[in-house]
């Protein structure tokens, strides 16, 4: 009589460990990439980790969660920026007649886009130049961004890192209380000599506006994001806001 051959514990104890060392690759992969199918990958395997796991200590199936975190807060960091956007993009009707302020927020909003894309090739080189550890970078056209004199308010020294255990976890780097005027731009110092080197680095304009109607004045919010090696030998993921006036 045949007998049904069903899995070991050794084979089960095999899959969850290759289940869960593709989950965690997977959160490192979403590190450098931001690319749907490794969010489904992730996904999936976390499930088939579950269920194939759920023999295993409670430790383990935790451990496996939390490869979770990184990709949601990524999204939900995404989704709030959009929905400011959106917040403070005025919307208009198809088949509404425009009135004189309609025209007035419609010329508003072309202004600041030609605005936008005026200064992204500026953002470029700013972006190309933290690839060298600056802002701006040495001998780059990043250099002529800035005017002669700029009111800043730079980074504060860098943060206390101590060994926790922890796969992931959030550091806030200070900022410095107020601004000062300089006529040499040379920011973030602090994290820049912390850095051997960058796998990637960008700097970019979220949204922005000119105050009261004024082409000469431009106000944005800009966010920062890279991968970088340490100088300390570990990888940090860097994400930040920056005011841009």
């Amino acid at each position: 009589m045949a007998r049904t051959q069903y899995p070991t514990r050794s084979n089960t104890k095999k899959g969850f460990s290759f289940l869960f060392l593709t989950a965690w690759v997977c959160v490192g992969a979403l590190v450098k990439w931001d690319t749907r199918w490794i969010y489904l990958l992730l996904g999936l395997t976390v499930i088939a980790g579950l269920w194939v796991g759920r023999r295993q200590p409670a430790l383990f199936r935790l451990l496996l969660l939390l490869a979770l975190v990184f990709p949601a807060w990524k999204k939900i960091d995404r989704w709030q920026n959009r929905a400011v956007a959106r917040t403070n993009a005025p919307v208009t009707g198809g088949n509404v007649p425009v009135t004189g302020d309609d025209a007035a927020v419609i010329s508003a909003l072309v202004t600041a886009e030609e605005t936008y894309l005026k200064l992204s090739p500026k953002m470029s080189a700013l972006s190309k130049g933290l690839l060298n550890l600056g802002l701006p970078g040495p001998g780059t056209e990043s250099e002529v961004v800035f005017a002669s004199s700029v009111s800043v308010s730079d980074i504060g020294p860098a943060p206390a890192m101590t060994a926790t255990g922890v796969a992931l976890e959030s550091r806030t780097w200070p900022v410095e209380n107020g601004t000062k005027e300089v006529a040499k731009v040379d920011l973030w110092r602090p994290l820049l000599d912390a850095v051997s080197w960058f796998d990637h680095a960008k700097v970019y304009i979220i949204e922005g506006v000119h105050p009261d109607g004024d082409p000469r004045r431009y106000e944005a919010k800009g966010g920062f994001d890279a991968l970088a090696m340490m100088k300390s030998g570990e990888w940090r993921s860097l994400h930040g806001n920056v005011k841009l006036c």
